[in-house]
Formats: C-alpha cells, sequence, structure tokens
C-alpha cells in the first residue's frame, strides 16, 4: 500500500460513518491495476472474517467480484454475494422473501425487480443491527446488470444503517451511471512510493532496467509488479538481450501489461493453456466444473499447480480464481477458435442447466433449432426472474441459430424488447432494426412497434413515434380491444406531444378514426388541445377521465388519463391517478415507464402545496430515467426541476436546470422540457420585475415547438396577464385573461377560476370585488403558490391605495402561503412589499410542526399516523424498516410527541 495514504484515509471515514450508524457508500474507479482490489483487501483485513464466523469483532465483511463471462447470468454477483447470508431471506416480509429467493434461483417464484431490490436493502439493514457490515464489490463494470440493479437501488435507500458499501470499478468499463453516489478516482503511484513497490519485488533489476520499469509502469502497482516477470536473467541484470515485446510494442499500459501475460501464457505447456482457458471461459469459478472440464479437455491437477506457481490463477476451497481479470483476456485472445469452441463444449458437459446450455450455444456454429428452442425456454426463465438482460442476449443467441427467418424475427422483437425494458436503448434499436419487417407475426410486429415508437420518441420525434403506432402497431392488434385501446391512448399522448404541424394533426386525425368509446374524446381533446384551443377540449377530456380512473385498466390507458387532467386542472386526480400507476409499475417491474408517473405526481404535488413530496418523486423519477437511459424524459424533469426550483425562488439552480434542459432539448426538439424551463425562467424575471425580459420569453415560448405544451399553453398565460399589464399593455394582457378564463369555465375548477378573477382584477378599475372573489375560490380549492400570489398582488393593489393595515394582511397571508412551498424568494418580494408599506418588521409565523420535518420524516410520519407498521411504511416508500425507525425517533421530538399513539392528534391538528 506505498503511496495511498489518502486513499485508505478515505475508506477510514466511509467506516466510521457506518460505525456512526449513517449508512455511506463509494465508487473507486481506475485503470486496470491501478490498485483499486488492494484498497479493498486492505480495508477488508482490518475487519472481522467474512460473515457467517463466530466472532464478537466490530464489523463484517461481505464481498463479491465481477466476473466478465458471468455478466450473462442473472443475479450470479448478488447470489455470490448473499451466500453467506442466505439463511436471513426467510426473515424478510413475505413479497420480498419471494422476490429474492426467486433471484437466487431457491424457488421457482416470480421475480419483481423491484422487491428484489427493496429485499436487499431490508437484508442489509437487517444485518447491520447485529454489527456494522461492510460490502465490498470488485469489478463492478462486470456485474450482471441485474445485481447492479438491486445493489443500486438498495445503496441509493441506506440512511440509518451502519452500512458502508464500496465498488470498485474500471473507468473504460460498464458500471459508469452511479448518479448520487460518490467517487474516489485512483491513479498511478508516487514516483518515491513506484520506487519502493519496484525494489521491494524486484530488488535484483540493474539500475537502468530499473528506471525503464518505472517509465513504462506509470506508476501502475500491476505493471510494476508483471513487467519484470517478462525479462529474462540476462535482461535483469542489464544484458544487450533485446527487450520483451511488451515493452517495445505501441498502445496503452493496459495493453502492455496484457501482452507481458500472453507472453507468460506462451510458455506454459498445451495442457496447462488449455486448462487455463477453461478456467477463463467458465467465468463461475466453480472447481468441480473447471476441474471435470479440463479433464475432458486432457488436464490434470498437476497442470493447475503450474497455474499457481505461475500466478496466473489460485485455488481457494471449492473456488478457482484467476489472479487478475486481465489473465482471462490474455487466455483467450491467442486461443483459436477450435479451442475455444472446444473448452466450451467441455464446459457445457461439466456444468449441466442453464449455464451449460450458455456453453453449448458459444461453442455452437450455424443452425440449430433444437438449441434454440432450448435457449427460448432460457430466456423465458429469465424473464420471470426480472432477469431482462440476459433474456434478451438469449433470445438474440437463439436467433442466430434460427433456421426459419420466422423464428429468427420472433426471437429478434422478443430480445428488442427486454433490451428496451432493461433499459438497454441503444441495443433496442439494433435488435429491432436487424428483425426488419414481417406481416405473418402480429404478436411480434406489436412488440417490435413498441420499441421503435420509443426509440423514436426518445429521439424527439414524438408524432413519428404515434405515426409507427398508427401503421403498425394498431393494424396488429385487429381482435385485441384492449390492447388496442391502449396503442391508441399512448399514440394520443406521443402525437400530443410533438411539435404543432401538419403531420400531427394528420396523425390525430388518424388516430380518431382508429378509436372507439371513451377514446373518442381523448383524441379529440388532445387534438383541440394541440391546436391551441384547450377551453374547447375540457369536456370530452373529462369524459376520458372519468372512464379511465379504473384501476384495472392497462397502464397506459390510466397514464393518457393523468396527462388528459393536467390539460383540465384536475391536479389532484392526476395526482391520486400517478400514485396508482407508479405502484403498478413497482409491481410489475416496468423501470422504464415509471418516470412518467413519478413527473406527473411532481407536478401536481407541488401545485398542492406539497413541496418535500415532490421533491422526493423527482428526485426518484430522475434516479429512475437515468437508470434506463431515457434522455428524453431526464430533459423534461430537468426542465420541471427548473420549474420546481422558481417556484420556491431559488435563483441559481433553477437557471442551471433552466439553461441545461433548454441546451439538451434545444438541440433534440424536446417540447416537454423547454416549455418547463421557459415558465421557469419567466417565474424568475416575475419574481424580480423584469417584466420586458419575461414578455420576450414569453413571446418565444409561445412560438416555439412548445407552444402547446400544458405549461406554455395554460400555466404561462396568468403571468402573461401581469407582465403586460405591468407594461401597459393591456390589450395583450386582456387577450390572455380571456384564453384562460375560458378554459377555466370550462373546467370548473375553483383554483381555475380564482387565478382568472385575479387576472381580471389586474385588468379593471374596481379590481377590489374581483380580489375577493379569488380569494373565495381559493378557499374553496386552494393552489398554495396560486393563492399566494393572488393574495401579493392584492396587498400590492391595497398599498398602492394607501389602505396599509389591509395591505399588510394580505401580504402576511401571502407570505404564509408561500411558506408553506419553502418558497423564500417569493416571500423576499413581499418582504419588499410588507417595508413599503410601512411594516418592515416583520414577525415571521410559528412554523407549523410538520414543516420542521425533513421530506421522508413527513412521509414517514404520516404513513405511522394512518396505523402503518414499520415493515409496511418500508415496503411502501422503498425504505429499510431501520431507516423508517430513525425518521420516526428524529421526528417525534420536533412534533413534541413522545410515542406513535400520538402522531394521529398532532396531524389531525396540524392538517385541519
Amino acid at each position: 500500500m506505498h503511496g495511498r495514504e489518502e486513499e485508505r484515509a478515505r475508506l477510514r471515514a466511509l467506516l466510521e460513518e457506518a460505525r456512526a450508524g449513517r449508512a455511506a457508500a463509494l465508487v473507486i474507479r481506475g485503470a486496470p491495476g491501478i490498485g483499486k482490489t488492494a484498497l479493498l483487501d486492505d480495508l477488508a483485513d482490518h475487519l472481522s472474517p467474512p460473515v457467517g464466523a463466530s466472532t464478537g469483532d466490530e464489523a463484517a465483511v461481505l464481498r463479491v467480484t465481477g466476473v466478465e463471462t458471468e455478466a450473462e447470468l442473472p443475479y450470479a454477483a448478488l447470489h455470490l454475494l448473499l451466500r453467506p447470508v442466505v439463511d436471513r431471506v426467510g426473515a424478510l416480509p413475505e413479497a420480498q422473501r419471494a422476490a429474492v429467493r426467486g433471484a437466487l434461483g431457491l424457488s421457482g417464484d416470480d421475480v419483481n425487480r423491484f422487491q428484489v431490490g427493496l429485499g436487499v436493502l431490508t437484508l442489509l439493514a437487517d444485518l447491520s443491527g447485529d454489527r456494522p457490515l461492510l460490502c465490498l464489490v470488485d469489478d463492478a463494470q462486470w456485474l450482471d446488470r441485474e445485481s447492479a440493479d438491486a445493489l443500486l437501488f438498495a445503496v441509493r435507500r441506506l440512511h440509518a444503517e451502519s452500512v458502508a458499501v464500496v465498488f470498485a470499478a474500471r473507468d473504460d468499463g460498464g458500471f459508469a451511471e452511479t448518479p448520487g453516489l460518490p467517487e474516489l478516482h485512483v491513479t498511478g503511484l508516487p514516483a518515491d512510493a513506484a520506487e519502493r513497490l519496484l525494489a521491494e519485488h524486484s530488488a535484483d533489476l540493474a539500475m537502468g532496467v530499473r528506471d525503464q520499469m518505472l517509465r513504462e509502469a506509470e506508476g501502475n502497482p500491476l505493471a510494476l509488479l508483471e513487467l519484470p516477470r517478462s525479462l529474462t536473467p540476462e535482461q535483469r541484470a542489464g544484458g544487450f538481450a533485446p527487450l520483451t515485446p511488451a515493452f517495445v510494442e505501441p498502445g496503452t499500459l493496459p495493453s502492455r501489461v496484457l501482452r507481458g501475460f500472453r507472453d507468460r501464457i506462451a510458455l506454459l505447456p498445451p495442457t496447462a493453456r488449455r486448462c487455463l482457458l477453461v478456467t477463463a471461459l467458465a467465468g463461475d469459478g466453480d472447481r468441480d466444473a473447471i476441474l471435470a472440464a479440463a479433464e475432458s479437455a486432457g488436464g490434470t491437477l498437476d497442470d493447475f499447480a503450474i497455474l499457481e506457481r505461475a500466478r496466473l490463477l489460485r485455488s481457494d476451497g471449492s473456488w478457482i480464481i484467476l489472479w487478475h481479470p486481465l489473465i482471462r483476456v490474455a487466455a483467450q485472445v491467442d486461443a483459436d477458435i477450435k479451442e475455444r469452441v472446444d473448452a466450451h463444449r467441455a464446459l457445457a458437459e461439466a456444468a449441466g442447466g442453464d449455464r451449460g446450455l450458455l456453453h453449448r450455444a458459444a461453442a455452437t456454429t450455424g443452425v440449430d433449432d433444437e438449441l434454440a428452442q432450448a435457449l427460448d425456454e432460457v430466456g423465458e426463465r429469465a424473464d420471470a426472474r426480472a432477469a431482462l438482460s440476459i433474456a434478451s442476449s438469449t433470445a438474440e443467441r437463439a436467433a442466430a441459430l434460427s433456421g426459419s427467418p420466422a423464428d429468427r424475427y420472433r426471437r429478434l422483437a422478443f430480445a428488442a424488447t427486454t433490451a428496451l425494458e432493461a433499459g438497454q436503448l441503444e441495443r433496442a434499436e439494433q435488435l429491432a432494426r436487424r428483425a426488419g419487417r414481417r406481416e405473418d407475426d402480429p404478436a411480434s410486429t406489436r412488440r417490435l412497434a413498441g420499441v421503435r415508437a420509443l426509440l423514436e420518441f426518445e429521439r424527439g420525434v414524438p408524432v413519428a413515434a404515434a405515426r409507427i403506432l398508427v401503421d403498425e402497431a394498431v393494424p396488429a392488434a385487429a381482435g385485441m380491444a384492449g390492447f388496442r385501446a391502449s396503442v391508441v391512448a399512448r399514440a394520443a399522448v406521443y402525437a400530443w406531444s410533438g411539435a404543432n404541424d401538419t403531420e400531427q394533426h394528420d396523425v390525430l386525425d388518424r388516430l380518431l378514426g382508429a378509436a372507439t368509446g371513451p377514446l373518442t374524446g381523448l383524441v379529440a381533446g388532445l387534438a383541440k388541445a394541440a391546436a391551441g384551443r384547450p377551453a374547447e377540449a375540457v369536456a370530452e377530456l373529462t369524459a376520458y377521465v372519468d372512464a379511465a380512473e379504473d384501476p384495472r385498466l392497462p397502464v397506459p390507458q390510466r397514464l393518457a388519463a393523468a396527462h388528459a387532467g393536467l390539460l383540465i386542472g384536475d391536479h389532484r386526480r392526476v395526482r391520486d391517478l400517478a400514485v396508482g400507476i407508479i405502484a403498478d409499475c413497482y409491481q410489475e417491474g416496468r423501470a422504464t415507464l415509471l418516470p412518467q408517473p413519478l413527473g406527473l405526481l411532481a407536478v401536481t404535488q407541488l401545485l398542492l402545496g406539497e413541496p418535500e413530496e415532490a421533491l422526493a418523486a423527482r428526485e426518484e423519477a430522475v434516479r429512475t430515467a437515468a437508470d434506463t437511459g431515457q434522455r428524453h424524459r431526464l430533459s423534461h424533469l430537468t426542465g420541471l426541476t427548473a420549474w420546481a426550483h422558481a417556484v420556491r425562488g431559488e435563483q441559481e439552480p433553477a437557471q442551471a436546470a433552466a439553461r441545461q434542459a433548454l441546451v439538451v432539448a434545444g438541440q433534440r426538439g424536446w417540447t416537454a422540457g423547454i416549455g418547463w424551463a421557459a415558465h421557469a425562467l419567466t417565474l424568475l424575471d416575475l419574481q424580480d420585475g423584469r417584466y420586458d425580459t419575461a414578455l420576450d420569453r414569453l413571446n418565444d415560448a409561445a412560438a416555439g415547438s412548445a407552444r402547446h405544451s400544458v405549461s406554455v399553453q395554460l400555466h404561462t398565460l396568468p403571468d402573461r396577464v401581469e407582465v403586460a399589464t405591468r407594461l401597459g399593455r393591456n390589450a395583450d394582457a386582456a387577450d390572455a385573461t380571456a384564453r384562460f378564463t375560458a378554459w377555466a369555465e370550462a373546467t370548473g375548477r375553483p383554483w381555475a377560476l380564482a387565478v382568472a378573477a385575479r387576472c381580471s382584477a389586474l385588468l379593471a378599475e374596481d379590481a377590489e370585488p374581483l380580489y375577493h372573489q379569488a380569494l373565495t375560490l381559493h378557499a374553496a380549492e386552494d393552489h398554495p403558490f396560486e393563492h399566494g400570489r393572488t393574495r401579493l398582488l392584492f396587498g400590492e393593489w391595497l398599498r398602492r391605495r394607501q389602505r396599509r393595515a389591509e395591505a399588510a394582511a394580505q401580504l402576511t397571508a401571502a407570505r404564509e402561503a408561500f411558506g408553506r412551498l419553502a418558497a423564500s424568494g417569493w416571500q423576499r418580494r413581499v418582504d419588499d412589499e410588507l417595508r413599503a408599506a410601512g411594516y418592515a418588521e416583520h414577525a415571521p409565523a410559528a412554523a407549523e410542526p410538520l414543516a420542521t420535518l425533513t421530506p421522508q420524516e413527513r412521509q414517514v410520519v404520516r404513513l405511522a399516523a394512518a396505523g402503518l407498521s414499520n415493515r409496511d411504511i418500508a415496503a411502501r416508500l422503498f425504505l429499510s424498516p431501520r431507516t423508517v425507525g430513525y425518521h420516526l425517533y428524529k421526528a417525534y421530538p420536533k412534533l413534541g410527541i413522545a410515542s406513535r399513539a400520538d402522531l394521529a392528534n398532532v396531524l389531525n391538528e396540524t392538517e385541519h
């Protein structure tokens, strides 16, 4: 560990956090051989033996190393990590227990990927109740996708547990997307440390050779250890023999180290090389299977002894492990195709089961329909275990073995669909392109149409996505009324969210011909909204929302209803629909779909005065969209984030998020991100009195590609009224007021009618009755932000008429409304008005008890007050029971209570 003092200190600090009951995580990144594994070893050496040993030591260790050839085996890494504690799985809640057992192959239960992640979270939390727990995950770039997803899901939700998790991954490999986790980048050793390490292991090198080794190694510890081993005795002594090719051929340092391994392998006896190749291709390190396969390839234990002495592999109990991952590459690079095929065949016979079938597939060239059929079953089992990436790759291999074009089409369609569901969008696109199109397999055609449509949507061409569904999926859904309805609903939302042009109207017209029943109202309403006539759309959209609230309807139809709900201003109904859809997404493991309802939930929660809950929903949406590679959805959420910050008056984060959304969305034409970002910047302009800038921004948005979006078409109209009246442009203000009032009257929503009355008041000579009318309507359906703005404007109106006491009352109420949203920027504007009214020394109202809680504490407290147990709350919020208990422990003193029994009374007093 020469020269690693800073890195070791960082890891020790991580352990101290865990010992103090604060979960901590870290991702170590660096080049191959840079010392990542050594840092993990060093950390583990200071702690107790692996979990399961009877010891009273202060901490326990769970450890796993990713293996490249196991990246295609679902939950393989998770199985190895949890193997020492598998007996604790039985104590998990029922749904989590079933999911984890199914994932680990302990039962035939279907697997829900979210329940697996939650089960891992609960298990780690339970283990940390015994003593602090350290989880070490090496070569994380080679984790199978399912294990990586489950571990990251759990790690991001650890909070009050004595758990430290450290991942180590290459800079140039997988495991690149770990948003929210801190990182430590490990680089080469300092010169003095490199010299000490080289002298410690190669003291006999001549001075000139030593200097050359130091130059070649570039501070890489593996290179410092391995490159000298490639030297002959004469070279080590500084003789005139030519240097090994490792030193003279060009390439990166890892490639030169790899060449060193290849040179050493080339000196092995043929049978030892075959044994090394079998070990490299086996991947799982199973000693019995490797020895059996090696024996059938002509190898013996003597060959393995040679490999151990050459420091190419080591035996650890019932496992045979390569000394370094680069050896796996080196063993395969110099093996010819016959040697690799023979090794896979030997492993297929020795391994059996699904693993054996995968080896058999790797050894097979040409057509093999029988094997392809067997791989279909492997893929179906993987799909049932929510191992979507494995199901996809297995189906792709089966397609390559297919003799029939129809079978190939069917298998590639399945591969593309499961790749998409796993969040592998680029791979899904490649598979869909390879599949092509056929007319004789409607089921596969429907699958591929869904894939291509979502990819077009992600590309920023939602109208093209809708056209694919209209042209391909709808005809392939003949006789399937429920599926056809879901396709039409999805296509309608896609078309409505696209640019307002001739193609959009054409697609919506065609959808209108394909729609039946309530869907006719959805399509007709969205067409009118897209044409800039939202008031005319309200009746038809309301009818669809009324019909689509049934929780038994498929998710796409209810999701369309939630989008329609925004257009009719029924935010509570949108919130309730989103909550139900989110629950179904979690229940069904639909990660790709999840960011949509989470985004809708965040919007409505902020409008309804639940800012902390909105923050939690938005963060979860961003995490899931990032995990599943949905850049379009991320752009939308970034714009939404800007708007949320603007509502709270947070200038810098709002501007930063808006700029990001506008750059990314503007390049792709993603209208939703553009609309929310423009609305956010307009609110900031309003807050600071930049009315000319605000009007220019509103005009640009109204003429741009996002002009029909909810944010631009509806939410910015009251902004336009305020800005235009400030600038004396009453005609512009009157037009915007008329449009918003027509929409508000069509919806009948009290909050919308209140805002319409406020807009009219800004134009009226006798504004006071209209302000009072607005406040009465706000009381009937409160939206704190709009309520606060109404009181602020009324207070300004009263102050200008020297009615200072009345103005102060309205402004104080406005400040309280903004306080519910933690909208500090808008509170500052209120304070400016209060000072102008002669009330400079404003005494802030006492904070409500719930306002003192964190977002997570507030959610936990509400559920606990409803009678849910800690385990039930944990399952609902995707936390561990220990974290739930921690949040309650922190909340009780803030609420002035001592036990759970008092929660309901406190909430009733606060919320009524």
